[in-house]
């Protein structure tokens, strides 16, 4: 058996321009789609983000490496596409991310907005326009 570090594949990029300590790039890979009861409503991804958010800003004693994003317009999806970036909630689990298959309010606390991207130098740029 390898040693090897099995890689996930990228589905997309999150950054934010509002601040709430996510303006750093990260790489999100898909894990499932979430059935969604509350507190919002339509499309919910469970992803894997690399790096992970650090904790600390939450007074939590490890960092995030799996988050759950929402959109964050009516109508709107999750995955970036044609070029154009999605606003999105970006939620923290609450329970274990292997026991979440429906958002749940109680489940879940929102740390903040941001925007997905489909490519690392999109994402890059959004972090440098935030920080200037």
């Amino acid at each position: 058996m390898s040693s090897e570090p099995i890689l996930e594949p990228t589905s997309f990029f999150l950054s934010s321009s509002e601040g709430y300590g996510l303006q750093t790039p990260r790489a999100c890979s898909v894990v499932r789609e979430l059935r969604a009861e509350a507190p919002r409503s339509g499309t919910c991804l469970l992803v894997r983000v690399r790096p992970p958010i650090i904790g600390q800003r939450w007074s939590l004693p490890e960092d995030l490496e799996f988050v759950v994003l929402t959109a964050r317009f009516q109508g709107d999806g999750v995955v970036p596409s044609s070029n154009r970036p999605v606003s999105v909630h970006v939620w923290r689990p609450l329970v274990p991310v292997e026991n979440l298959t429906t958002l749940r309010r109680g489940e879940v606390e929102e740390i903040g907005w941001a925007e997905t991207y489909e490519t690392m130098a999109e994402a890059v740029e959004t972090a440098q326009r935030a920080s200037a």
